[in-house]
C-alpha cells in the first residue's frame, strides 16, 4: 500500500519533505494563489527514482494525480506552507489524517509547518 498526500489548498507555496536519520528528500514544491483551486494527489511508492514534483498553479487551477518514489524505509513527512504576501492557505490530508494551517494572521514567510509525521515505505 502506498502512502498518499492530497493537497486541497495552497497559497502561495507548499514544500513537502521526507526525512530520515541520514538524509532528506524534497518530494514536492507546489505553488498556487489568486484563489485558484488545488486538487493534487501524490502517492509515495517504493522505488529509486529521485524525481521531485514541481507544480505552478499561480496563474490557473491545479488538478494532478502524481507519484514519487522513495527507497524502502522509515520516514518523517514535513509540510511547510510559505506565504509571499496577502492571503495564505495550506490544507492537506496524509493517509487519511487532515491538516489545515491557520489563515490568519497573514504573515509573509513560513506560516504553517506539519511534522514530523511518521510513515513507512515498504
Amino acid at each position: 500500500m502506498s502512502n498518499q498526500i492530497h493537497l486541497t489548498a495552497c497559497d502561495n507555496q507548499v514544500i513537502l519533505l521526507a526525512i530520515t536519520w541520514t538524509d532528506s528528500r524534497m518530494l514536492a514544491n507546489i505553488k498556487s494563489g489568486n484563489n485558484n483551486s488545488v486538487d493534487v494527489t501524490i502517492d509515495i511508492e517504493s522505488g529509486r527514482s529521485l524525481k521531485t514534483i514541481n507544480l505552478n498553479g499561480v496563474d490557473g487551477p491545479l488538478q494532478e494525480n502524481l507519484s514519487v518514489d522513495l527507497p524502502p524505509g522509515d520516514y518523517q513527512l514535513f509540510a511547510i506552507g510559505v506565504n509571499w504576501g496577502g492571503p495564505q492557505a495550506m490544507e492537506l490530508t496524509f493517509n487519511g489524517q487532515s491538516y489545515t494551517a491557520p489563515t490568519s494572521p497573514e504573515i509573509e514567510g513560513a506560516f504553517g509547518t506539519y511534522g514530523p509525521i511518521d510513515f513507512t515505505v515498504s
